[in-house]
């Protein structure tokens, strides 16, 4: 006895696996062009410089990892070195001027995708 099997089925499942998995590598591509690193324009190369900062002091983070930023008014987060965090962490939401030392990196995901910079000060002073 010979049974026949509707091998359509069979047929739809194959494409519809091919579909997915093009589409999975289409959105990938797509998110890594996204993610491209900006020109270096941004001031990376002002590691070690001296500026002046001014914003709003903020916590961000969740205890006990909590990290002082002060916020400028182009909304850029300056972390504050941990060991100087405790001279601004009883002035939150206080807005201020900070001079000290720029040290900026970029940051990319394991995947290599660019996410964006951190920008931290170190040996700061308040003055205003």
């Amino acid at each position: 006895m010979v049974t026949m099997t509707n091998n359509r089925t069979g047929n739809r499942f194959v494409v519809c696996c091919l579909l997915f998995c093009c589409a999975g590598m289409l959105f990938a591509q797509n998110s890594q062009r996204e993610g491209a690193a900006p020109d270096k324009k941004i001031g990376t190369d002002m590691n070690g410089n001296h500026v002046y900062v001014q914003g709003r002091v903020r916590q961000v983070g969740n205890m006990p990892f909590t990290e002082i930023v002060i916020t400028d008014d182009d909304e850029n987060d300056w972390y504050i070195s941990a060991k100087e965090k405790n001279i601004l962490e009883n002035i939150t939401s206080a807005r201020i001027t900070v001079e000290g030392t720029a040290y900026i990196n970029e940051i990319y995901l394991a995947d290599g995708r660019y996410v964006g910079l951190r920008r931290r000060l170190e040996n700061i002073k308040l003055v205003k």
